[in-house]
Protein backbone atom coordinates (compact mmCIF):
# COMPACT_ATOMS: atom_id res chain seq x y z
CA UNK A 1 0.00 0.00 0.00
CA UNK A 2 2.47 2.46 0.66
CA UNK A 3 4.52 1.85 -2.44
CA UNK A 4 1.45 2.71 -4.40
CA UNK A 5 0.70 6.23 -2.30
CA UNK A 6 3.33 8.37 -4.51
CA UNK A 7 1.84 7.29 -7.55
CA UNK A 8 -1.16 8.94 -6.20
CA UNK A 9 -0.13 11.93 -5.10
CA UNK A 10 0.88 14.74 -7.24
CA UNK A 11 3.86 16.12 -6.19
CA UNK A 12 3.18 19.77 -5.58
CA UNK A 13 5.42 23.11 -5.74
CA UNK A 14 6.03 23.00 -2.20
CA UNK A 15 8.02 20.11 -1.83
CA UNK A 16 11.84 20.32 -2.96
CA UNK A 17 14.22 17.54 -2.57
CA UNK A 18 16.33 20.50 -1.01
CA UNK A 19 15.35 23.06 1.24
CA UNK A 20 16.76 26.33 1.53
CA UNK A 21 17.05 28.76 4.67
CA UNK A 22 14.73 32.06 4.98
CA UNK A 23 18.20 34.06 5.78
CA UNK A 24 20.84 32.81 3.76
CA UNK A 25 19.27 30.46 1.05
CA UNK A 26 22.14 28.05 1.77
CA UNK A 27 20.64 24.31 1.53
CA UNK A 28 19.22 22.76 5.09
CA UNK A 29 19.14 19.49 5.07
CA UNK A 30 16.56 16.86 7.06
CA UNK A 31 18.10 15.85 9.98
CA UNK A 32 15.45 16.43 12.75
CA UNK A 33 12.04 16.59 12.70
CA UNK A 34 11.79 19.33 14.94
CA UNK A 35 14.80 22.22 14.07
CA UNK A 36 16.60 22.20 11.04
CA UNK A 37 20.29 24.27 10.70
CA UNK A 38 21.27 25.62 7.31
CA UNK A 39 24.79 25.16 6.04
CA UNK A 40 25.46 28.06 5.99
CA UNK A 41 27.41 30.54 3.84
CA UNK A 42 31.08 30.78 4.10
CA UNK A 43 32.19 34.81 3.87
CA UNK A 44 35.94 33.89 4.25
CA UNK A 45 38.36 31.12 4.57
CA UNK A 46 39.67 31.99 7.92
CA UNK A 47 35.90 32.18 9.30
CA UNK A 48 33.26 29.30 9.72
CA UNK A 49 29.90 29.82 7.87
CA UNK A 50 27.23 31.16 9.91
CA UNK A 51 24.19 28.77 10.12
CA UNK A 52 21.23 29.69 11.22
CA UNK A 53 18.86 27.06 13.27
CA UNK A 54 15.31 26.63 11.94
CA UNK A 55 12.22 25.43 13.10
CA UNK A 56 10.39 22.69 11.20
CA UNK A 57 6.59 22.52 11.08
CA UNK A 58 5.65 19.59 12.99
CA UNK A 59 2.29 19.12 10.48
CA UNK A 60 4.42 19.64 7.01
CA UNK A 61 8.28 18.60 8.53
CA UNK A 62 8.89 21.72 6.16
CA UNK A 63 11.00 24.56 7.15
CA UNK A 64 8.77 27.22 8.71
CA UNK A 65 8.98 30.40 7.39
CA UNK A 66 9.49 33.69 8.71
CA UNK A 67 5.89 34.77 9.28
CA UNK A 68 4.40 34.27 12.83
CA UNK A 69 3.60 29.81 13.45
CA UNK A 70 1.27 28.35 15.13
CA UNK A 71 2.22 27.08 18.53
CA UNK A 72 0.88 24.68 21.16
CA UNK A 73 1.28 25.28 24.71
CA UNK A 74 1.16 21.55 25.66
CA UNK A 75 2.66 19.36 23.44
CA UNK A 76 5.40 22.73 22.16
CA UNK A 77 5.09 21.67 18.64
CA UNK A 78 5.15 24.35 15.88
CA UNK A 79 3.33 24.75 12.80
CA UNK A 80 3.43 27.30 9.80
CA UNK A 81 0.16 25.17 7.56
CA UNK A 82 -2.20 23.65 9.94
CA UNK A 83 -3.23 19.73 7.88
CA UNK A 84 -7.29 19.59 7.25
CA UNK A 85 -8.99 18.78 10.59
CA UNK A 86 -11.01 16.13 8.35
CA UNK A 87 -7.91 13.76 7.62
CA UNK A 88 -7.46 13.00 11.08
CA UNK A 89 -10.98 11.77 11.12
CA UNK A 90 -10.58 9.03 8.57
CA UNK A 91 -10.83 5.79 9.76
CA UNK A 92 -8.55 5.06 6.23
CA UNK A 93 -7.38 6.28 3.76
CA UNK A 94 -8.90 7.58 0.75
CA UNK A 95 -8.09 6.41 -2.44
CA UNK A 96 -7.15 10.11 -4.06
CA UNK A 97 -5.84 11.88 -1.23
CA UNK A 98 -5.73 15.28 -2.90
CA UNK A 99 -8.94 15.02 -3.68
CA UNK A 100 -9.84 15.53 0.15
CA UNK A 101 -7.19 18.10 0.80
CA UNK A 102 -7.98 20.31 -1.86
CA UNK A 103 -11.48 21.18 -0.79
CA UNK A 104 -10.66 22.23 2.57
CA UNK A 105 -7.21 24.54 2.13
CA UNK A 106 -9.01 27.38 2.06
CA UNK A 107 -11.37 26.58 4.92
CA UNK A 108 -10.36 28.15 8.07
CA UNK A 109 -10.97 26.44 11.31
CA UNK A 110 -12.35 28.86 14.07
CA UNK A 111 -10.11 27.42 16.81
CA UNK A 112 -7.15 25.58 15.06
CA UNK A 113 -6.60 22.84 17.38
CA UNK A 114 -3.40 20.85 17.37
CA UNK A 115 -3.07 17.57 15.47
CA UNK A 116 -1.49 15.77 18.25
CA UNK A 117 -3.11 16.79 20.97
CA UNK A 118 -5.92 18.48 20.45
CA UNK A 119 -5.15 21.86 22.42
CA UNK A 120 -6.62 25.12 21.19
CA UNK A 121 -3.24 26.83 19.07
CA UNK A 122 -1.52 30.55 19.64
CA UNK A 123 -0.11 32.02 17.08
CA UNK A 124 4.02 32.24 18.71
CA UNK A 125 4.80 36.03 18.38
CA UNK A 126 8.89 36.66 18.29
CA UNK A 127 9.95 38.16 21.94
CA UNK A 128 10.52 41.55 20.81
CA UNK A 129 6.97 42.10 19.43
CA UNK A 130 6.29 41.10 23.39
CA UNK A 131 8.31 43.48 25.21
CA UNK A 132 6.94 46.62 26.57
CA UNK A 133 9.82 48.70 26.72
CA UNK A 134 11.83 49.36 23.32
CA UNK A 135 14.93 47.28 22.63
Amino acid sequence: EVRKLPARLHISDECKEQEECSFCSAVVPFESPETAVCQGVKHSDREPPQKHKLARCSASMQVCPLTPLWFCICCQRWASKLPPHQLFSLPDYPSDLMSLIEPVVNTILPKPLCPFCGISLQKLQPDFLLSISPV
